[in-house]
């Protein structure tokens, strides 16, 4: 189950099912919890429109569960008939939406954002180093964060996957934390409008499909 969107649009017919694909109630409750984590990560990762998506998960826990009955009086759980699993367009649009830009960092990243991330984390940690009136330990931490974005290009050239909205949600949140404890505004303020900005919009560009925009003062991936 490589996306779990993917596999609950193919659950809920809205896509083409994978040869040898199965589906049991276990798996598909994951996957709803696997959509829901993504989607509280985009959030967080600055993704305006992904805020009203939350309107949408109750349907979609709702659904999946009863895309099962209960065939017996000892958990034996079997498929409803294919005319009780549908989703409302809307969810079913934030299905694709949450899959199309699921933050996996993975074989298909390519080599211009694989520099693209390296070049941004290296400004972080110069930036963080340069600031003389932070507290140790807290430019510790940004520099980890920093390493934990690097190490997921390191583990997508094994091929393995490696889920980046979390590492770099807690990269932004930490930049936004050091910003604010620092005495010298200067360093953040470049840093942020020439990397930072810069990066969002290039990295997470929807190729014209959305408007950009990045909130002043603060380090937010946006699409």
């Amino acid at each position: 189950m490589a996306n779990s969107a993917q596999y609950l649009l193919q659950l809920f017919n809205e896509e083409p099912r994978e040869e040898g694909e199965t589906f049991d109630l276990r798996r598909v409750m994951l996957a709803v919890g696997d959509v829901d984590r993504q989607l509280n990560g985009l959030i967080a990762l600055g993704v305006s429109r992904f805020e009203a998506y939350r309107k949408g998960m109750p349907e979609l826990w709702e659904k999946a569960w009863r895309t099962f009955q209960n065939a017996t009086n000892v958990n034996a759980y079997v498929f409803t008939p294919i005319s009780a699993r549908e989703l409302s367009f809307g969810v079913a649009g934030m299905l694709r939406d949450i899959r199309d830009n699921c933050l996996t960092l993975d074989m298909s990243l390519d080599d211009e954002r694989k520099k693209s991330i390296g070049d941004m984390l290296s400004a972080v940690v110069s930036a963080v180093n340069g600031d003389t009136t932070l507290p140790p330990a807290l430019k510790s931490y940004v520099v980890k964060l920093a390493h934990e974005v690097r190490l997921a290009m390191d583990l997508a050239e094994t091929g393995t996957e490696f889920e980046l909205s979390d590492a770099l949600s807690r990269l932004m949140e930490s930049l936004n934390v050091a910003e604010a404890m620092s005495k010298d505004k200067t360093i953040w303020q470049r840093l942020r409008e020439k990397t930072i900005n810069p990066f969002t919009v290039a990295f997470f560009s929807a190729a014209g499909s959305y408007m950009l925009g990045v909130a002043t003062g603060q380090y937010q991936l946006p699409w």
